[in-house]
C-alpha cells in the first residue's frame, strides 16, 4: 500500500480547514475513510498550534500504510510543544491532549530549522473497500 499526501501551507488561520480538506479528499480517493474524523480533528490541531505556536509556515505529511496512518506536522518554530494541564474553564490548550488520546503513539522531533510532532493512528482494515468509479 504506502499511499502519502503531503501538503504546505502558509502561516495562516485558515491553513488548519485547508489541511483538512485536502486530505480528506486524497485519502478518500485512496478508499482511506476509516477513522477520517480523528484523522481531520488531530491535524486540525497540530496545524493550529504550529500556526498559532510558532508563526510559520507548515509542512503536513500523512503517510498511510495497511496498519495504520501516520501523521507530521512540521514548522519551523523554536520551541517544543507541550501537554497542558488544563480546567474545564480554559478556553485553549486542549489539542496535545486531544493528539494524544486519540493516537496509538505520538511525540516530537527537533530539527534544525523547526519541529515536527507526529502521530500514529491505527487503522485496522486500511484499504478493504477501495472507492467505487
Amino acid at each position: 500500500m504506502g499511499e502519502s499526501v503531503r501538503l504546505r501551507l502558509t502561516c495562516n488561520p485558515l491553513s488548519p480547514g485547508r489541511a483538512r480538506h485536502e486530505v480528506a479528499a486524497s485519502l478518500a480517493s485512496l478508499g482511506c475513510d476509516q477513522r477520517m474524523d480523528d484523522i481531520q480533528l488531530v491535524i486540525s490541531e497540530l496545524v493550529t498550534n504550529a500556526v498559532l505556536h510558532a508563526s510559520s509556515d507548515v509542512e503536513v505529511s500523512v503517510a498511510v500504510e495497511r496498519e495504520g496512518t501516520t501523521i507530521e506536522v512540521s514548522d519551523q518554530g523554536e520551541g517544543s510543544p507541550v501537554v497542558a494541564t488544563v480546567s474545564a474553564d480554559d478556553e485553549y490548550g486542549r489539542g496535545l491532549n486531544l493528539v494524544q488520546s486519540l493516537s496509538e503513539d505520538w511525540g516530537t522531533r527537533r530539527r534544525p530549522h523547526g519541529t515536527t510532532v507526529w502521530c500514529r493512528l491505527r487503522c485496522e482494515n486500511f484499504g478493504q473497500n477501495p472507492p467505487q468509479n
